[in-house]
């Protein structure tokens, strides 16, 4: 393994430009209604389409940085948000706002698959630590530009905001391209896609994906109201909300730790028993009454749901080998991020027609279905 100092800069870059681009993205719908003159509900149609297309470019970016190299793979994300961003700057037509919102998806998928391709390198080796320390910056992107990107499109113009955010975007390439070329891993004979494909074990994980997506989904969207029908004043949930976002943060740190030191070669099993706290988590938020109990659960909830994606990463690593990594990963994410695309909708239409608490049941079973698909992850290795 590379000595950790080395590619763990880079590694750590692409990972925070990944999570910053995705936030950045979703702040910036009222200054493109602004720049464009057009309502912010279309606005909202297409940032939610750019996000639909992350999906197949993710899986493309994977392919690349199996063939090309991770090194490769992260400036190119660099240089493709910031070029997308500058150009929303300057766009004046609905097409050019769509095609820089297109190059601006293009950019974060290759910043996501080349950090993934590059962890096992940077940090502890092919393991679940890798991919949970990993995770923490990608986090720390996203809560970073989530909080400040509002300010900085409030306090200036729009476009000059966002031709800043350009310059920013290019930051991680700087780290990437200071990093001598020789720390970075040779590049390996990319493996055929068909022999991915035909394993048992990317069909499992792509199972895990689909059913882990929504869960994240529908407590990042339903949790903040669901605390506030509890009683909590709007202020109040928003605080438990912030609370829930660095618990989860925190929990990828920590089992970064607890797996490197203590837990190896265990990732399914952890699944297992991350998914069950989940379900006891969600369980409790959607039967207690109590203001108080409501926010212990979702604490706990935020404790175990934090390392999942990680640790299905982390099989990944230990399953498939060099040139295999970005191939795998990407597969992962189009076959199980293409199925999750239809729960959303049929939570929030759930939600519409019963209500929140006999909601919040659903990601209970969902968490019982996960652990039972990783238990088949753990008997089929």
């Amino acid at each position: 393994m590379t000595a950790f100092p080395d590619l763990a800069p880079a590694a750590s870059a692409g990972a925070f430009g990944f999570g910053m681009v995705i936030a950045v993205l979703g702040s910036i719908k009222e200054n493109l209604s602004e720049i464009l003159g057009i309502p912010k509900d279309r606005i909202a149609r297409w940032l939610s389409a750019t996000h639909v297309l992350l999906i197949p470019l993710i899986f493309i970016a994977g392919l690349a940085a199996d063939m090309w190299g991770a090194r490769g793979m992260l400036v190119a994300g660099a240089l493709l948000a910031g070029l997308g961003f500058f150009g929303l700057a300057l766009a004046r037509e609905y097409w050019t706002a769509w095609l820089s919102m297109s190059v601006i998806a293009a950019g974060a998928a290759a910043f996501n698959a080349g950090a993934i391709v590059l962890l096992p390198h940077a940090y502890f080796g092919a393991n679940a630590a890798s991919a949970n320390l990993g995770l923490v910056f990608w986090s720390m992107g996203g809560l970073t530009a989530g909080s400040l990107a509002p300010i900085l499109l409030c306090k200036l113009e729009s476009r000059r905001a966002l031709s800043l955010i350009a310059l920013i975007c290019l930051i991680p390439a700087f780290f990437v391209t200071l990093t001598p070329s020789e720390t970075f891993p040779p590049r390996a004979d990319g493996a055929a896609l068909s022999a991915i494909w035909s394993s048992p074990m990317i069909w499992s994980l792509a199972l895990a994906f689909l059913l882990y997506c929504p869960m994240e989904g529908f407590l990042g969207e339903w949790a903040s109201t669901y605390l506030t029908q509890l009683g909590f004043s709007e202020r109040r949930a928003g605080l438990f909300i912030s609370i829930f976002w660095f618990t989860f943060i925190a929990s990828r740190l920590v089992a970064a730790c607890l797996q490197y030191y203590y837990i190896r070669d265990a990732e399914p099993w952890v699944v297992i028993v991350l998914s069950c706290l989940t379900a006891v988590g969600v369980g409790g938020l959607a039967g207690t009454r109590e203001r108080l109990h409501a926010g212990l659960w979702l604490i706990l909830v935020a404790l175990a749901l934090g390392p999942i994606l990680p640790n299905l990463i982390g099989i990944i690593y230990r399953h498939f080998g060099e040139g295999e990594i970005g191939a795998s990963y990407g597969s992962m994410m189009l076959l199980g991020g293409a199925g999750s695309l239809v729960m959303p909708p049929i939570l929030n239409a759930y939600v519409r027609h019963t209500s929140l608490r006999k909601a919040f049941r659903i990601p209970t079973v969902i968490s019982i279905l996960l652990a039972g698909g990783s238990l088949a992850l753990a008997l089929s290795r």
